[in-house]
């Protein structure tokens, strides 16, 4: 096999990895659409920055660095478990 064939095989089983069939009907609603192409790349843009410029910028200190990182991989990590037990309440309260 040659470099595009594994390509093409790549982008295959990609897009068939990140398409859902919501409907009854056959149409696919795939990922990602519009929002999330401007959610991480506009939205979050100020938080990228950030997080180069405490590895990147003068005068850097790495503690501080991993810190701001662990901080913000922390509270990320809350919100999407919050976010996930909420759920499961609403599912077992109302379903």
């Amino acid at each position: 096999m040659n470099l595009a064939t594994l390509s093409m095989l790549a982008w295959d089983a990609s897009s068939y990895l990140l398409q859902w069939r919501y409907h009854g009907d056959g149409s696919v609603v795939s990922f990602p659409g519009p929002g999330t192409w401007i959610i991480f790349g506009v939205v979050l843009m100020p938080i990228y920055v950030m997080a180069l410029a405490w590895f990147l910028g003068k005068p850097a200190d790495p503690k501080k660095a991993v810190m701001g990182v662990v901080y913000l991989v922390g509270i990320a990590a809350l919100l999407w478990i919050g976010m996930l037990v909420q759920t499961l309440m609403i599912g077992v309260t109302f379903f």
